[in-house]
C-alpha cells in the first residue's frame, strides 16, 4: 500500500503532511476532496469487509491511516522476548545458536 500511495504522490494524505486547505479557495479544496477520497478507496479496497464498516465514515484518509496503525501496529513485547529467549536456547548437537552467530 506505501509503495502504490508513494508512486501516486499520494502518500501525505496518509502522513497528514497535505492537510486540508482553507474553505475560501473551493478549487484547491475540491481537488483535495477527490484525492482524499482516492486514497480513501484505495484503503476501504485493500481491507476486509469487517474492518472496511468500521471505517467507511471517516473523514479523511489520515484518520483512518492512524487508526488502523492503531489497531495493527501494536506490539507484543511479552511475545517478543520469549520468541527471542526460545531462539537463543535453540541448541545443535549441544552448542547454542549464539555459537554460531556473530557477536
Amino acid at each position: 500500500m506505501l509503495i502504490a500511495l508513494f508512486v501516486k504522490n499520494k502518500i501525505g494524505f496518509i502522513d497528514g503532511s497535505i492537510a486540508q486547505p482553507d474553505s475560501t479557495d473551493h478549487v484547491l479544496l475540491n481537488s483535495w476532496h477527490r484525492n482524499n477520497n482516492i486514497v480513501i478507496s484505495w484503503i476501504l479496497n485493500s481491507v476486509s469487509n469487517d474492518i472496511s464498516a468500521s471505517i467507511i465514515f471517516a473523514e479523511s484518509a489520515a484518520l483512518i491511516w492512524l487508526d488502523l496503525k492503531d489497531r495493527f501496529q501494536q506490539s507484543n513485547g511479552p511475545r517478543i522476548f520469549q520468541l527471542r529467549r526460545e531462539l537463543m536456547n535453540l541448541a545443535q548437537e549441544q552448542l547454542f545458536v549464539s555459537h554460531y552467530l556473530p557477536s
